[in-house]
């Protein structure tokens, strides 16, 4: 399915980039844009998908309890060892589920939502702090990294579409 393969696409990005930086580039917290590390980036995107995939058995996903794991912010080698269970466990079968949220108050609400859902949102969600690191890695650091590294999906394809257009004309 195209949901996964675009997933997987994106996590190995991801992962590539760790292993091309070292770890001060990984650990320094950015002089730009929220000040925060590429590893908090990471960790932070890690930890939601572990959310989803631990909540799938339950049917119950909740991002708020995430474990927050500062191993993974320090640990270029944790946090590709993350990534790559993440990879193993990602495509599973479509079901429905509920997304549990106290949005900062005492009450829990559950949303209904899909698997799928929960996949689609948490690559969107990767791919926004893909965007927010690669500026920390083209201002601060010295790493290749693909053309459509933090690009969303949509936005290569138009682009695309523009440069076709302007091909054609």
């Amino acid at each position: 399915m195209i949901l996964y393969k675009a997933s997987r696409y994106s996590l190995n990005q991801l992962r590539d980039s760790i292993l091309n930086m070292n770890s001060a580039t990984y650990t320094e917290p950015a002089k730009v844009i929220l000040k925060a590390s590429v590893g908090q980036h990471v960790r932070h995107i890690i930890e939601m998908y572990q959310g989803m995939l631990d909540g799938y058995e339950k049917g119950i996903i909740n991002y708020d309890n995430r474990k927050r794991n500062a191993e993974i912010e320090q640990s270029r080698t944790k946090a590709v060892e993350h990534i790559d269970s993440i990879l193993i466990g990602l495509e599973k079968k479509e079901k429905n589920i509920s997304l549990e949220s106290s949005f900062g108050s005492n009450q829990t609400t559950l949303i209904p939502t899909t698997y799928e859902r929960e996949v689609h949102f948490n690559l969107e969600h990767a791919i926004h702090h893909m965007a927010i690191i690669r500026i920390k890695l083209e201002s601060e650091a010295d790493i290749e990294i693909d053309k459509d590294y933090g690009i969303a999906f949509s936005t290569m394809q138009y682009k695309e579409s523009l440069e076709a257009q302007a091909a054609s004309s």
